[in-house]
């Protein structure tokens, strides 16, 4: 989160957000594996970006995991999955996602945002961005501006297949970097976490 955070923070210098939204597990899937990934990603992001996290998504659709369906079984399986709790009419918010493999969740968590929400725009961001079968498309055709993801996977596409889609990818080689050096130096790689 720490990483994804300063990425996004030089990345949209000037562009002011007026919330961080994380994408929300249904209640149950959250007590039962104990918390929601992306709302500790979206907590941690808006401490560093000085942004308040908006409870503004719910998850109303207890769904099987995505992993264990064909794309067309993932497709129904999101529909009318999210649902706006709040007002955001004219907000620009920030939407946060751990992972983007089909980009069904992070798409039809974005629509209710804009379509029930009343949001202006949707800036969305990832750490891991598989982009698996129809990803590209459903993120071309989605209504986010723009989705930064981090470089911590190769880019399934060329540049110009990815800009179609909005996608820009943001480097960890820095990090990884001041890591292996602190390791050879033999430093304490800790405060690069904390």
């Amino acid at each position: 989160a720490k990483q994804m955070a300063l990425c996004v923070k030089n990345e949209y210098r000037g562009l002011k957000f007026d919330g961080i939204c994380f994408v929300p597990m249904h209640r149950r899937k959250q007590l039962e594996r104990g918390f929601n990934q992306t709302e500790v990603m979206a907590k941690a992001m808006s401490d560093m970006l000085e942004v308040p996290v908006l409870n503004a998504l719910k998850c109303v659709k207890y769904v099987r995991s995505q992993h264990e369906l064909s794309e067309k079984q993932r497709l129904e399986n999101v529909k009318n999955m999210y649902v706006a709790t709040k007002n955001l009419r004219g907000k620009s918010v920030l939407l946060v996602d751990d992972m983007v493999d089909t980009a069904g969740t992070l798409c039809h968590g974005a629509k209710a945002l804009i379509e029930r929400g009343g949001a202006r725009e949707i800036i969305a961001c990832a750490t891991h961005g598989v982009l698996s079968g129809p990803a590209l498309e459903r993120l071309a055709a989605s209504s986010i501006e723009e989705l930064a993801l981090l470089d911590t996977i190769p880019a399934p596409a060329g540049e110009e297949e990815l800009a179609k889609s909005r996608i820009k990818y943001l480097t960890v080689a820095p990090m990884f970097a001041e890591a292996i050096e602190r390791t050879y130096q033999e430093i304490s790689i800790a405060k690069l976490f904390n």
